[in-house]
């Protein structure tokens, strides 16, 4: 295979996919528990080179999933609940965030459009950035002993520092959560993993940091008393 394929990379997602626990049916990451911290590094190599990369057999079915595959790999690398050895591989090379980010960004922009399942791949993407902008926080919370990878914290009742309400991802991730419902509005999809977990860390962000209190609570209020009333009514779809 030429140097510059990534054939390799989209047949191992696809075979690896529902062993990880990377399907949309299957929630299942026991798997990860024995990946080691050289299998994450690989991971990272993966997700550098599928932006750039060239397909040269297949290369219809292949592109359409690409970035569904590169979705798989960022979520692969940072699938740190519920598993604490996964979670301390992912915070020790947390610096790596704002490169995937970035990397993650530039596939969605070059192949979002060939996509089969593209209201799927969409929410799925607003998803993994969300959890890719809150990594400085979650870098916050471990450091200081207040999540370990494993237990569950309430991000509601632990004060954020202005570093972290400064942040550039914090910022951007405004942008992210406002997309969302957006989506929700137009496709009537519920992005059960945006309104029922991140949206604390948005609650946070309204509580402890003064910049965009104005925005944060007009979308807190549209996620609170919009969107989670109409879901439990099964007036929404899940995504």
């Amino acid at each position: 295979m030429p140097d510059d394929s990534i054939e390799d990379i989209m047949w191992w997602v696809l075979y690896y996919k529902r062993m990880y626990g990377l399907t949309k049916k299957t929630q299942d990451y026991s798997m990860l528990d024995k990946l080691s911290y050289d299998d994450y590094q690989e991971i990272y190599e993966m997700i550098k080179r599928v932006p750039y990369g060239n397909i040269y057999y297949d290369v219809d079915i292949m592109t359409e999933y690409r970035l569904s595959n590169m979705l798989g790999l960022v979520m692969l690398y940072m699938s740190h609940s519920p598993h604490k050895r996964s979670y301390e591989y992912y915070i020790k090379d947390y610096d790596k965030a704002s490169e995937i980010y970035e990397l993650l960004n530039i596939a969605f922009n070059k192949y979002y459009t060939y996509q089969a399942e593209k209201k799927f791949n969409y929410a799925l993407y607003l998803e993994v950035v969300i959890d890719i902008l809150r990594t400085s926080a979650f870098k916050y919370y471990s450091e200081n002993n207040y999540y370990d990878g494993t237990s569950k914290i309430d991000v509601t009742d632990i004060p954020l520092p202005d570093y972290i309400c400064n942040a550039t991802d914090t910022i951007k991730i405004n942008e992210y959560f406002k997309k969302a419902i957006l989506f929700t509005d137009k496709s009537n999809v519920y992005i059960k993993n945006i309104y029922d977990g991140p949206v604390n860390y948005l609650y946070a962000l309204h509580k402890y940091c003064p910049e965009d209190k104005e925005i944060r609570y007009r979308m807190l209020n549209v996620i609170v008393n919009k969107f989670q009333p109409m879901y439990k009514k099964g007036e929404l779809n899940d995504r």
